[in-house]
């Protein structure tokens, strides 16, 4: 599962996995979270 979030002054979109994602959403005032992406099981 990777969640879709800007993070930086540039805000553009990047995808990070779980433990990317706690990182880059503390204490971070450009942090936005755009949603999760899950891949489609077959």
């Amino acid at each position: 599962m990777l969640y879709r979030v800007q993070h930086d002054e540039l805000a553009q979109w990047i995808f990070v996995c779980h433990d990317c994602w706690q990182k880059v959403s503390q204490d971070n005032p450009f942090y936005v979270y755009g949603g999760t992406w899950k891949a489609q099981k077959k």
